[in-house]
C-alpha cells in the first residue's frame, strides 16, 4: 500500500489564510482603515470600537477641539485609507463612555470611491438635509440611515471646506439634538 499523501494545507494551517484574508489588509497596510456603518451603536464602548482598527495609531483624548459637540471624549485616527477609499483622518466621539458620532474625512478627488463604497455597503442614498450639528460646508447632503444611526456626506465633493466629510451620529446623539 503507498501512502496516502497529505493535502497541500494541513488542516492546523487551513485557518491561516482566511485570517490573512480578512486582517490582511492591515498586515499589508497598517494604516488601512475599515467602518462598517451597519454595525455602529451608541452601545459600543471606546475599547470595542479601538478594537476593530488596532493597528492605527490612535490618539484619544478630551474633546476640546469639537468643544465637546458630540461628548466628552475623541478618538483621532490617521489612515491611508478608509473602506479603500483614499482618507486623511477618522474621528470618533464618546459621550458617557459611548460611541455618539464618527466623522471621517476624505480629499475631494476620493469623494467617487467614497460615495460608491458607501452604496455598495449601504445601499442608494436619500438627498436631504436633517437636523445636526454638523457643518459640511453646504446644505445639499446625501443620507444612508443604519440601524445604529443616520451617515450623511456632501452630494458632491465640492465643498466650502475644502475635503469631503462623512459623519456617523448614532440615533441617540441625533435624538439629544432635535429634543426627541
Amino acid at each position: 500500500r503507498r501512502a496516502r499523501k497529505e493535502p497541500a494545507m494541513s488542516g492546523k494551517y487551513a485557518m491561516v489564510l482566511p485570517l490573512l484574508f480578512l486582517g490582511g489588509c492591515s498586515f499589508l497596510d497598517p494604516t488601512r482603515a475599515t467602518v462598517d456603518f451597519n454595525a455602529l451603536s451608541s452601545d459600543m464602548t471606546e475599547a470595542q470600537v479601538m478594537a476593530a482598527n488596532p493597528h492605527l495609531s490612535w490618539k484619544c483624548d478630551e474633546d476640546k477641539q469639537n468643544n465637546h459637540l458630540f461628548g466628552q471624549r475623541v478618538c483621532d485616527g490617521v489612515p491611508n485609507s478608509i473602506n479603500d477609499a483614499p482618507a486623511s483622518r477618522i474621528d470618533y466621539m464618546f459621550r458617557d463612555g459611548h460611541l455618539s458620532a464618527v466623522l471621517a474625512e476624505y480629499p475631494p478627488d476620493s469623494y467617487l470611491t467614497m460615495r460608491a463604497g458607501m452604496e455598495s455597503r449601504l445601499g442608494k442614498s436619500t438627498d436631504g438635509t436633517p437636523r445636526t450639528p454638523v457643518s459640511f460646508g453646504t446644505d445639499q447632503l446625501t443620507t444612508w440611515r443604519t440601524k445604529g444611526g443616520l451617515v450623511m456626506t456632501s452630494r458632491t465633493a465640492k465643498n466650502g471646506q475644502g475635503n469631503v466629510i462623512v459623519a456617523w451620529i448614532s440615533n441617540r446623539e441625533m435624538n439629544r439634538w432635535s429634543g426627541g
